[in-house]
């Protein structure tokens, strides 16, 4: 077993007392190691009911990805523990071991694409082995696992009512079948969500001096942000060409950094009515409208440079995030994990964040959507019977000692102590968090055409076609939500 000194530590201070973050969350630097508990609140933890359910000592196995982006997310070693985030994760793989008396073994597998880990739990599951107990993958290398895993409703000690569950994601999944949960365990389900990073220090050359006033009012729209980035750009390299040197308002790609509109926009795409039945409900003349105001920041401005996707890697954000750090860009559309980044760790310009921009000044709220890249967690279909309810009880207690701990440790010790420069970001970070969106359509991409990555296409191609493309995917659509309905799953 592992040793046991910062779980022994902690339980102690379950038992009398939660730990508030000392000092003020500015002094946070890199390699920082803090004892674990809320640290925003006084509140006792929300603890998970499993009843008297205990291990005897054996081991939990996991089969995850150990890519750049996933390595720290699940489990750390001892030895990599190097700040906050991953002391709080080590930490929560410690508690989870007393409270439950196992020990836990996370085989991380090293591979290019991103469904290696499915498609190995895949082979597995066909050939009756029982070697792992639960799968973490991301959803766009198939962590659904919809063949492969329990459905979580029939797992004992697993309760998807309870907040450390992400419940957009319950309730946009098939009335009680879910196969696998993000939320609070899934740090990256918050790294990949959007948000529009903004330069300070460009803004106020250009006199745009308060731009966090701007989205409290509600003006922060795609047509504002269109007029500030029509006003900037500069041949910064002085080479008579339109490149990565030179200044420009806005830096983007028309891959993944379109998707975010949708629910930025507040466009529904599927969407469960009050008798459980999913509809088909876009709004085709507001997308037409959205498509022209898209195209137009896009394409019909000298405000904005449009970075090619290189695919297996989204490498494009790196050369963004170069170049947004060395001054050059006001507006990135990027994910909240590139502040993590040490581009952005090292920038000595100000920076801030800012949400997505609305569709107009009519529209309620802001919307922010995650990236089909964040993690997904489920139980894999070989565990016996048995040990299920064990199994259930590990990822509810791993997920509720996330609700209650390590979330806070990275949106509020990390983010806003380390990483963020002024009070408007962290609170515009709590705005983000809190407008985060899940569409039906956009997890079962087969029952809506495929619509939600269709933006792609006319962004990409500077085209406006809409109308057209949904007639062409009617019937499609029509017989997919049908099956869906119907209990037939579609992937």
């Amino acid at each position: 077993m592992k040793t046991r000194l910062l779980a022994m530590i902690l339980l102690l201070a379950t038992v009398l007392t939660l730990f508030v973050a000392c000092g003020s969350p500015d002094e946070t630097t890199k390699g920082d190691s803090k004892p674990t508990g809320d640290v925003t609140t006084n509140k006792p933890w929300l603890m998970p009911d499993i009843g008297d359910t205990m291990g005897d000592g054996e081991t939990i196995r996991i089969l995850s990805q150990n890519r750049d982006w996933y390595y720290d997310e699940l489990t750390v070693e001892a030895n990599e523990v190097v700040n906050v985030i991953d002391q709080s994760v080590y930490d929560r793989e410690m508690y989870v071991e007393d409270q439950l008396n196992i020990e836990i073994k996370n085989d991380k597998i090293t591979a290019e694409k991103y469904s290696t880990v499915s498609e190995k739990a895949k082979t597995l599951f066909d050939g009756g082995d029982d070697t792992y107990d639960l799968v973490m993958n991301s959803r766009t290398g198939g962590g659904r696992g919809l063949e492969i895993y329990y459905n979580l409703y029939e797992v004992e000690n697993v309760d998807l009512t309870m907040p450390w569950y992400n419940q957009g994601w319950i309730n946009a999944s098939y009335d009680d079948f879910v196969t696998s949960v993000c939320g609070d365990a899934t740090i990256s389900l918050l790294r990949f969500t959007f948000v529009t990073l903004c330069n300070n220090s460009i803004l106020a050359s250009y006199g745009v001096n308060d731009i966090y006033q701007e989205v409290i009012d509600k003006t922060w729209t795609i047509d504002r942000q269109y007029e500030i980035v029509n006003m900037i750009y500069d041949d910064s390299n002085n080479n008579n060409i339109k490149d990565i040197g030179d200044k420009f308002g806005f830096v983007t790609n028309t891959c993944t950094a379109v998707d975010p509109y949708w629910c930025a926009f507040d466009q529904d795409i599927v969407v469960k009515n009050e008798d459980g039945i999913f509809e088909f409900v876009v709004d085709v003349e507001k997308a037409e409208t959205a498509t022209g105001k898209l195209n137009n920041l896009f394409h019909n401005t000298n405000g904005t440079l449009i970075l090619e996707h290189q695919v297996g890697s989204d490498g494009e954000y790196l050369i963004a995030m170069e170049g947004f750090a060395s001054d050059l860009y006001a507006f990135g559309t990027f994910r909240l994990i590139a502040v993590e980044d040490e581009y952005l760790i090292n920038m000595e310009s100000p920076y801030g964040i800012l949400p997505m921009p609305m569709f107009d000044e009519d529209q309620e709220n802001y919307g922010s959507y995650f990236h089909d890249m964040h993690s997904l967690i489920g139980i894999m279909g070989t565990v016996k019977e048995d040990r299920l309810p064990l199994v259930g009880a590990v990822l509810e207690v791993f997920s509720a000692y996330s609700y209650n701990s390590t979330r806070g440790f990275y949106l509020d010790t990390a983010l806003k102590g380390r990483y963020f420069r002024d009070q408007q970001s962290r609170d515009i970070l709590d705005l983000v968090v809190d407008s985060i969106t899940v569409d039906a359509g956009g997890i079962n991409g087969a029952i809506s055409g495929s619509v939600l990555g269709c933006y792609r296409t006319y962004i990409g191609g500077n085209t406006q076609s809409w109308a057209k493309y949904i007639r062409s995917k009617q019937k499609i659509i029509a017989n997919n939500l049908e099956k869906f309905n119907a209990g037939e799953i579609v992937q």
